[in-house]
């Protein structure tokens, strides 16, 4: 039987993934300045707060990891993204703190 499946998924993924760690992560090192500013807070606490989301995340997702094998990746996953979606829109309107 052939494989009828497309290199699609996997190209839309990537670009998906490219959109989403340029959003989220990268973005980091251009608006901490700006950030630390308004926080009036070194720019050193701004990117050792990504490093904690970051550690946080790494605890979390071994869970994460069992709840995507029970319910489905495409579920959590989709809850990750309406999450982050959520968080670019908080930053994007410009609310304040804790945001």
């Amino acid at each position: 039987m052939a494989d009828t499946h497309s290199n699609a998924d996997a190209i839309w993924l990537g670009v998906t993934q490219i959109i989403g760690y340029g959003t989220l992560y990268y973005s980091f090192s251009i608006l901490a300045p700006n950030v630390a500013g308004d926080l009036q807070a070194p720019v050193e606490w701004i990117f050792g707060c990504i490093s904690l989301a970051l550690l946080a995340g790494g605890l979390v997702s071994p869970w994460a990891g069992g709840l995507a094998d029970r319910v489905g990746a495409g579920r959590v996953m989709s809850i990750g993204s309406i999450g982050a979606a959520a968080a670019l829109a908080a930053g994007w309107r410009g609310t304040p703190w804790p945001s």
